[in-house]
């Protein structure tokens, strides 16, 4: 009796210690996840405020892109059809924007779905209403990746089923 006493307090603690490990992981993956996104539109941001010939815009646009992205996104998003099926920026939902948006700038992680967050930020400081983009995120060789807008999906979606 004393003896399983025994192997069930060090089973019950092994499997505390297994979750408190699990829960690091997690909260450890969140956060690299999290500063990913405040990198990517740090850089978007700023790069899409910046007035600079179309050319050397689209580069540097299409080199972030490669660089936080996934193959498979970037060819979902190279298969939209220009201004007939999207004439606004789906990662800003705007069709300008403006490096004032970076001060209320916040990243939330859906509290349901492992790979689903939400940048926000205020576009008018006037009404402080907040803009939401849903972004899924997954790894892809060690790194933490754009995979989808969802938002931008249902939009296509929608847009082709209507031709």
């Amino acid at each position: 009796m004393a003896i399983s006493i025994v192997l069930l307090s060090i089973l019950s603690c092994d499997n505390a210690i297994s979750q408190k490990n699990d829960q690091s992981s997690k909260n450890s993956s969140d956060l690299k996840i999290s500063n990913m996104l405040k990198a990517f539109y740090n850089a978007y941001i700023i790069l899409q405020s910046d007035i600079k010939p179309p050319k050397v815009q689209e580069e540097k646009v299409d080199s972030l892109l490669k660089r936080y992205c996934t193959s498979v996104f970037l060819n979902f998003y190279g298969t939209i059809n220009g201004p007939d099926e999207l004439d606004w920026d789906p990662f800003l939902d705007a069709q300008f924007c403006s490096i004032d948006w970076l001060k209320s700038l916040t990243i939330k992680k859906d509290l349901k779905r492992n790979d689903l967050y939400y940048v926000s930020f205020i576009k008018d400081s006037s009404n402080n209403e907040l803009t939401t983009i849903e972004l899924s995120v997954i790894k892809e060789k060690d790194i933490y990746k754009i995979d989808s807008l969802p938002q931008l999906t249902r939009h296509i979606k929608f847009v082709r089923s209507k031709n």
